[in-house]
């Protein structure tokens, strides 16, 4: 992954940055939202939730996956 594009916006709990993916051309790794699963071609929203770095396609995955996804994997 290339460096940060620039802080934005606090995420569900208050923080995170977007990272700007510069792929070679001749790349093949594929970079998914931890939370839907859809693949990112651009940028990533990079946040660390629960002492791990997880990154989304956006601010709504982030907020969907503290609300529905680590409640379920808690059980």
């Amino acid at each position: 992954m290339s460096g940060a594009a620039g802080a934005g916006p606090g995420g569900a709990a208050g923080g995170g940055h977007w990272v700007e993916l510069k792929p070679a051309v001749w790349e093949t790794v594929v970079r998914a939202c931890d939370c839907c699963g859809q693949v990112v071609p651009k940028r990533l929203w990079v946040v660390d939730v629960e002492g791990r770095e997880r990154r989304f396609c956006g601010l709504e995955c982030e907020s969907l996956y503290r609300s529905y996804v680590l409640p379920k994997l808690a059980r």
